[in-house]
C-alpha cells in the first residue's frame, strides 16, 4: 500500500483518536512509529485490549490503520474527524455526513460505512440506506449495503446476479465475523454459489484473522468446493507461522484430498521449531500419515536448539518416527551452546537413549563455540558434565585460543586456574598470548605474564608479539605495548626486541611508539646503540621533536658529543638550519671543533649554499677552524660545486683559508679536471695560489692528461721546475699528446735539459718502449742528452728485461759509415790527425759556402771547432784525449747532433777512458742527472 507523504503531528493524532493516544502515553513509543509499523501497531493493540478477538474496537482500530495507510492521511481535517467519530460510535449529523460523503471514493465509502457499523450506530446506517443520493455516491453494491446495514435478505431490492457478487458477500460476511451468513452463502441460500477463487480467498482471510469457526465452516463445505494445492499450502503455512494450532489441526483433519504437500509440511515443522509452537509440532510428529525424513528432523532440531526451545527438542527426540542422526544432534548441541541455552544443552547431553548421545565431535564443537562467544557457564557445563563424552585436548586448545583472541577473560582465567581440566602445551600458551595481544585485550595479556605455573610464556613469543604489535600498530595496541615494557614479572621482552620496536617506530613514522618507549615511566629502555642509530634516521627526516626526545635519554657526555657531531653532519647534508640550531641548543655539551669542521665540509660537498652562508653570517657558539674552511673548499671542488667555491672565496674574510688549503684546492681542481673551478681559484684576488701550488697543480694535471688545465696554468707563470714536473708526470701516465704539447708549446716555457733527461730515464726505468721512442723523436729544440742516453744504455746492459730499450737507444745513436771513410782516407795514422780530419769535415773547412752547398749551413759550434783544429795544428794539443776533453768543454746545443756523434765515434774507435765521460751506477731509481 502507498504510504502517506507526511504524518500528522502528535497533537493532531491525539485529537483524532483520543482513546488510543491515552493508552500510548504510558509507553515510550510515539504514535508516529506505530503508523509506520503494522506489526508494532498490532502488538500494542493486543496489549491494550486483551480480549481483542471479541472486542469490536480492535477491528475499528485496525480499520483506522488501514484507512491511514491508503487515504486517511491525505484527507482534510474535517473528513478525518468524520471517520474518527464513526469509529467511536458517535452520532453523525446526516446533513454533515451527506455533504462530505459525496467527496469520498468507493473504498473510503465502504470503510466509512464499516466504521459506522462497527460503532453500532444503526440509526445513521438506516438514514444512509434510504438516502439514494448518498447511496449512489458511495458506489456500493446492494449486497454490501444489505450486509452492512443488517437488512434481512428477503428485503433486498436485488439479489446476486453472478458469482462475483457472492464472493463479495462472502468476504463481507467474514469481515463482519457473521458466521451464519458465511454458512448460508457456502450452502444453498445464495445463488449463484461463490467462485472457487472467492472461497479460497475467504479461507485465507479467515485463517489470517484466526476465525476458527469460520475456517471450520469453510472446510466443512469442501465437498462442494475443492481447494487447490496452492491454497492449502499457503493457508497451512500461514496458520503455522501464526501459531494457530487449532486451525492447522482443522486443515489436516478435515481434508482428505488434496492434503498439504510434503514440502509445506516440512516447512510447518521448521516454523513450529523456530517459534516454539509445540502443539503444532506434536500434531505433526504424532500424525500416523506424516513421516519426516531424518534430515528434516535434524534441521528442526537445530532450529529449536538455536532458540532454546526445550519442549520442541524433547518432542523431536522422543516422538519422531525417524530419530535425529548423530550429526544432527552434534549440530544441535553446538548451536545451543553457541546461543548459551544451558537447559537445551543439558537436555541434549542427558542419556535419553544410546543412539541419541552426542559424539565426540559434537561436544568439541559445542565447547569451541561457547568459548568463542564468551559463555563461561556453558564452557564449565561442557567440561564437567558427567554423562557427556570428554572434550578432546585439541578442542580445549582451540577454545582457549579463541577465548583469548576475543577477549573473554573469565574463560581464560578458568582454563589457566584449573590445570586438571586443561593441560596446555607451550604452543597453546604462546598462541593464546599472541592472539590476545594482537586484539588489545590487556587483562588477558596480564594473566599470561603473571601465570605462576608451567608452561610459561617463551622469550621468543614475547619478542615476536612485540614485533607484531609494532608492525601492525593501532591505538588499541598501546596499552599492550606499555604493559610489556612494564616488568610485572620476570617475563619481559629482550633488549633486541625493544630496540627493534624503536627502529620500527622510526621507519613507520610512529610517534606513539616513541612516546611509549622513551617515556620516563618506562622501565625497559632501548639500548644506547639503537638510540644512536634511530637518532640518525630521525635527523635525516628532520623530525626535530623526536631528535630532542632521543637526545634527552640518559647517556655519557662524550657519547652525546659524538651524536651531536653526527647530527651536525646530517644537518649539513640536508641543509637543515633547524637541526643545526638544535645541536648547539643543548645545555650539557656542544659539538666538537672537529664536528663543525666536518659538517661544513659536508655542506660544501653537497652544495648547501644557504646553510653555508647562514653558518658564516651567524654568531654561533663555535665557528669552523681554518682547517675546516680548507676542507670545505676541497670538498666543494671534489663534487664540482663551483658556486659553493665562489661563495667561500667571496664570503670568507682574509686569512680564514690557509695558503696550504688554497694550493690543495688548486691541486684538487687540476686532478679532477674542474676547469671552471680552476678559473675561479686563479681569478681570486683575496686568495692566490703560491708558485709551489701552481707547479704541483701543473704536475697533477700532467699526470691526469688535463691539457685544458695545463694551458690555464701555463698562463700563470709556472716555474721551470713545474714544467719539468708536468713532463715527468705525463711520462709516468703515458700521455703522448701531452708530452708532445709540453715540448712544443707556444708559451716559451720548454722543459729543461734536465727535465727531458729525467723523463727519458723514468720511461726507461718503467721499461716503456713507446714513451722512450716518443721522447727520442721529439721535434723540439731540447732533446735527451748524449750522456743521459749513454748512462741509460749502460744501465740496460745489466738488465735483461730492457734489451729493447737498449736497442732503441743504440739505434738512435747509430754512427754514420762516412766517419770511417774519412778516417781511412786520412794519410796519417795518428789518431789526433784523424780527429782533425773529422772536425774539418764537420766545419767544411770553416766555409759557409761549402756548408751551404752540402746542406749543413746551420751547423752549430763551427767557430769553437775551428779553434780546436787550429790548436792541434799549432801543437797546443798533443794527444787525442786532450782534444776530446776540449770538445767536451763545448756546451752542445744538440746533444745528439752531428758533432756529438763524431765525438762518440772517436771514443768508441780509439777506446778512450769512458769512465771519465759516463758515470757508472747501479741505482734503479732514475734520480741521477744525465
Amino acid at each position: 500500500m502507498p504510504k502517506p507523504t507526511s504524518l500528522p503531528s502528535r497533537a493532531e493524532i491525539e485529537e483524532l483518536f483520543p482513546e488510543l493516544s491515552t493508552h500510548l502515553e504510558q509507553t515510550d513509543t510515539g504514535l508516529e512509529q506505530l503508523f509506520k509499523n503494522k506489526e508494532l501497531w498490532t502488538k500494542k493493540i493486543r496489549q491494550y485490549f486483551p480480549n481483542i478477538l471479541h472486542n469490536p474496537k480492535y477491528t475499528a482500530v485496525e480499520q483506522f490503520w488501514q484507512l491511514y495507510q491508503t487515504q486517511f492521511g491525505q484527507l482534510a481535517k474535517e473528513e478525518q474527524k468524520l471517520f474518527c467519530k464513526a469509529l467511536e460510535g458517535k452520532i453523525i449529523d446526516e446533513e454533515d455526513l451527506a455533504l462530505r460523503s459525496l467527496k469520498l471514493k468507493t473504498k473510503n465509502g465502504f470503510s466509512l460505512l464499516y466504521a459506522i457499523h462497527q460503532g453500532n450506530n444503526q440509526s445513521t446506517l438506516n438514514k444512509l440506506y434510504i438516502n439514494e443520493e448518498i447511496k449512489n455516491s458511495l458506489g456500493l453494491s446492494i449486497i454490501e449495503w444489505a450486509i452492512i446495514c443488517r437488512q434481512p435478505q428477503n428485503e433486498m431490492i436485488e439479489l446476486p446476479t453472478d458469482a462475483s457478487d457472492s464472493d463479495i458477500a462472502l468476504n463481507t460476511a467474514i469481515k463482519l465475523n457473521n458466521k451464519k451468513l458465511v454458512q448460508n452463502i457456502l450452502t444453498a441460500e445464495f445463488s449463484p454459489s461463490p467462485s472457487q477463487q472467492g472461497v479460497e480467498s475467504a479461507l485465507r482471510v479467515a485463517v489470517d484473522n484466526e476465525q476458527y469457526t469460520i475456517v471450520n465452516i469453510i472446510l466443512a463445505a469442501s465437498p462442494h468446493f475443492k481447494f487447490s494445492q496452492e491454497c492449502l499450502d499457503e493457508t497451512v503455512l500461514l496458520g503455522s507461522r501464526r501459531g494457530y494450532q487449532k486451525i492447522v489441526n482443522l486443515i489436516f483433519t478435515h481434508l482428505s484430498d488434496p492434503k498439504p504437500s510434503q514440502g509445506v509440511i516440512r516447512e510447518v515443522l521448521f516454523s513450529a521449531a523456530r517459534k516454539n509452537h509445540k502443539d503444532i509440532a506434536k500434531l505433526l510428529l504424532t500424525s500416523p500419515e506424516i513421516i519426516f525424513s531424518q534430515e528434516s528432523i535434524d534441521i528442526a532440531l537445530s532450529e529449536a536448539a538455536w532458540r532454546g526451545h526445550q519442549a520442541i527438542i524433547k518432542l523431536l527426540l522422543t516422538l519422531s518416527k525417524n530419530k535425529p542422526s548423530p550429526k544432527g544432534i552434534n549440530n544441535a548441541l553446538a548451536m545451543a551452546a553457541e546461543a548459551n541455552h544451558r537447559r537445551a544443552v543439558n537436555l541434549l547431553l542427558k542419556r535419553l537413549s544410546a543412539s541419541n548421545l552426542p559424539e565426540q565431535p559434537g561436544v568439541d564443537e559445542a565447547l569451541v563455540r561457547a568459548a568463542n562467544h564468551g559463555h563461561l557457564n556453558m564452557v564449565k557445563l561442557l567440561l564437567k558434565h558427567s554423562s557427556a563424552p570428554k572434550v578432546s585436548s585439541l578442542a580445549k586448545n582451540k577454545a582457549f585460543v579463541l577465548a583469548s583472541e576475543n577477549g573473554h577473560q573469565p574463560i581464560v582465567e578458568f582454563f589457566l586456574a584449573d590445570l586438571s581440566i586443561f593441560n596446555p602445551s607451550q604452543q597453546d600458551i604462546d598462541n593464546g598470548f599472541t592472539a590476545a595481544a594482537q586484539r588489545g585485550h590487556k587483562g588477558i595479556v596480564q594473566l599470561f605474564l603473571i601465570q605462576p605455573s608451567e608452561p610459561k610464556l617463551s622469550q621468543q613469543i614475547i619478542d615476536n608479539t612485540l614485533k607484531l604489535l609494532g608492525e601492525n600498530f593501532n591505538y588499541s595496541n598501546c596499552p599492550i605495548i606499555s604493559l610489556l615494557l612494564t616488568p610485572i614479572s620476570e617475563l619481559r621482552p629482550s633488549q633486541q626486541a625493544i630496540d627493534n620496536l624503536l627502529e620500527q617506530g622510526a621507519l613507520t613514522d610512529n610517534q606513539t611508539i616513541f612516546n611509549i618507549l622513551l617515556a620516563k615511566s618506562s622501565k625497559l629502555k632501548p639500548s644506547q646503540q639503537m638510540i644512536g642509530k634511530v637518532l640518525e634516521l630521525e635527523a635525516i627526516q628532520e623530525h626535530c621533536n623526536r631528535v630532542t626526545q632521543l637526545l634527552a635519554q640518559d647517556t655519557e657526555l662524550h657519547v652525546l658529543q659524538i651524536r651531536l657531531n653526527r647530527l651536525l653532519r646530517i644537518a649539513a647534508i640536508n641543509g637543515s638550519q633547524a637541526l643545526f640550531e638544535l645541536c648547539f641548543a643543548q645545555s650539557e655539551i656542544k659539538p666538537s671543533q672537529q664536528g663543525i669542521d666536518e659538517a661544513l665540509a659536508s655542506a660544501a660537498f653537497y652544495g648547501q649554499q644557504i646553510l653555508i652562508e647562514w653558518i658564516l653570517t651567524q654568531s654561533l657558539p663555535m665557528q669552523p677552524s681554518q682547517h675546516g674552511f680548507d676542507e670545505a673548499l676541497s670538498s666543494a671542488i671534489l663534487n664540482d660545486q663551483a658556486a659553493t667555491v665562489n661563495l667561500l672565496l667571496t664570503l670568507l674574510p682574509a686569512n680564514k683559508l690557509s695558503q696550504k688549503g688554497i694550493d690543495k684546492a688548486l691541486n684538487t681542481a687540476a686532478s679532477q679536471d674542474k676547469q671552471t673551478i680552476l678559473a675561479i681559484l686563479l681569478a681570486s684576488t683575496k686568495y692566490k695560489p703560491s708558485q709551489q701550488g701552481i707547479d704541483d697543480a701543473l704536475s697533477t694535471a700532467g699526470f691526469h692528461n688535463c691539457q685544458a688545465i695545463i694551458k690555464k696554468l701555463l698562463t700563470h707563470s709556472p716555474s721551470q721546475k713545474g714544467i719539468d714536473k708536468a713532463l715527468y708526470s705525463a711520462v709516468i701516465s703515458k700521455h703522448k699528446d701531452l708530452i708532445e704539447f709540453l715540448c712544443d708549446q707556444p708559451y716559451q716555457l720548454m722543459p729543461s735539459q734536465e727535465g727531458i733527461d729525467k723523463a727519458l730515464a723514468r720511461a726507461a726505468f718503467d721499461n716503456d718502449e713507446n714513451v722512450v721512442q716518443w721522447l727520442l723523436n721529439l721535434n723540439s729544440i731540447t732533446q735527451p742528452s748524449l750522456p743521459c742516453i749513454n748512462k741509460i744504455i749502460s744501465d740496460c746492459l745489466s738488465d735483461s728485461t730492457k734489451l729493447n730499450i737498449k736497442n732503441i737507444l743504440i739505434n738512435h745513436l747509430k754512427i754514420p759509415s762516412s766517419y770511417e771513410i774519412k778516417i781511412h782516407a786520412c794519410s796519417s795514422q795518428n789518431p789526433l790527425d784523424q780527429l782533425k780530419a773529422l772536425l774539418i769535415d764537420y766545419t767544411k773547412d770553416d766555409s759557409w759556402i761549402k756548408r751551404f752547398f752540402s746542406g749543413h749551413l746551420n751547423r752549430h759550434h763551427c767557430k769553437e771547432v775551428t779553434k780546436l783544429v787550429n790548436k792541434i795544428d799549432s801543437g797546443q794539443l798533443n794527444t787525442l784525449q786532450e782534444a776530446v776533453n776540449e770538445l767536451h768543454d763545448i756546451t752542445l746545443i744538440n746533444p745528439t747532433g752531428s758533432l756529438a756523434r763524431r765525438i762518440q765515434f772517436i771514443k768508441e774507435t780509439f777506446k778512450l777512458n769512458q769512465h771519465e765521460i759516463v758515470d757508472q751506477t747501479t741505482d734503479k731509481n732514475p734520480t741521477f742527472n744525465c
